[in-house]
C-alpha cells in the first residue's frame, strides 16, 4: 500500500480554480490513497490416478434371425422365436426394464443371375434384445439359455462394475493427494512453499472405461451350437478407472 500526499499542490489549484468560477469551493482530502495489489504466486501440476474395480455385472445383445420366402411367415417365425427368447429371460429373475427389443428389420433378399438379373430370394427379419443388470454369477447360463430357447447371435457381452462412481471418486481422491506431493518435491527443488489449492481442473471423463466389451461370441459360434449344454464360463476380469486433474497450488518463496 503506498500513500501519495498531494495537499499542498492539490489546495493550490482548488484556490486558482476558485479564483476564475463563482461556483462553491471543491473540497479535497488531504491524502489520496492507492492501492497496489501484488499478483499471487502459483505452480501447476498434472496427475492421473488409477483404481481397479472388478465388474459385477452383465449387459448382453441377442440378436434373432429368421428366413423366409414370405415376407409375412418370415415375421411369424421371428415374434415366435421372439416371444420363446423372451419367455426364458423373464423366467430367470430379472427386472422387467432390464429386458428391452431394441431393434427390428426387415429386409428383401436378393441373388443375381445373368439370365434375370436381380431376382427376389426371400425376406429376413432381425430382432435385437437388450438384456441389462444379469448379476455375474447368472452370465453364463442367461447366455446358454438364451441361444438355446430361440437367440441365433451374441452381439456383445458387456461387463460392468456397479460401484464405478464410487471408485472414481477415489481415484479423484488418491489424483489431488499425489497432485500435492508432487507440487512440494518440485517445491524442495524449486526454493518455495506449497501453500492452499488454487484452483482444480477435471479432465473429461472417459466414459468407455464403465465396461469391458467381449465381441467374441459370434453368430456363428451359436448357429453352431457352441453354447449348447452346460453353461458358458464367463470371464470379467477388471476395470481400469483413471482420473485425471489438473491443479494450481498457492506458493510462497
Amino acid at each position: 500500500m503506498r500513500k501519495i500526499c498531494l495537499a499542498a499542490g492539490l489546495a493550490g489549484a482548488a484556490a486558482l480554480m476558485g479564483g476564475c468560477t463563482a461556483s462553491a469551493p471543491v473540497s479535497l482530502p488531504s491524502t489520496i490513497e492507492v492501492s497496489q495489489r501484488q499478483e499471487e504466486h502459483t505452480v501447476t501440476v498434472e496427475c492421473t490416478e488409477t483404481v481397479t474395480a472388478v465388474p459385477d455385472i452383465a449387459e448382453i445383445m441377442f440378436t434373432v434371425r429368421t428366413e423366409g420366402t414370405e415376407a409375412d411367415a418370415c415375421q411369424q417365425e421371428n415374434q415366435a422365436a421372439l416371444e420363446s427368447v423372451l419367455e426364458y429371460l423373464k423366467g430367470q429373475g430379472l427386472e422387467d426394464s432390464s429386458i428391452q427389443t431394441s431393434g427390428y428389420s426387415l429386409n428383401p433378399q436378393y441373388n443375381w443371375t445373368e439370365a434375370e438379373g436381380q431376382v427376389l430370394t426371400g425376406y429376413e427379419m432381425a430382432t435385437q434384445i437388450t438384456v441389462s443388470g444379469i448379476p455375474m454369477e447368472q452370465t453364463g447360463e442367461i447366455l446358454t439359455g438364451a441361444v438355446n430357447a430361440g437367440a441365433n447371435s451374441v452381439d456383445y457381452v458387456r461387463y460392468l462394475c456397479s460401484t464405478y462412481d464410487a471408485a472414481y471418486q477415489e481415484a479423484l481422491k488418491k489424483a489431488v493427494e499425489s497432485a500435492r506431493e508432487k507440487a512440494e518435491a518440485m517445491g524442495d527443488a524449486g526454493g518455495f512453499q506449497v501453500l492452499e489449492v488454487a484452483s482444480i481442473e477435471e479432465y473429461s471423463e472417459d466414459q468407455s472405461a464403465r465396461y469391458t466389451t467381449n465381441y467374441a461370441l459370434t453368430a456363428e459360434a451359436a448357429a453352431a451350437g457352441a453354447f449348447s449344454g452346460t453353461a458358458m464360463d464367463v470371464e470379467a476380469g477388471e476395470l481400469d478407472i483413471e482420473a485425471n486433474i489438473q491443479v494450481t497450488f498457492v506458493i510462497q518463496e
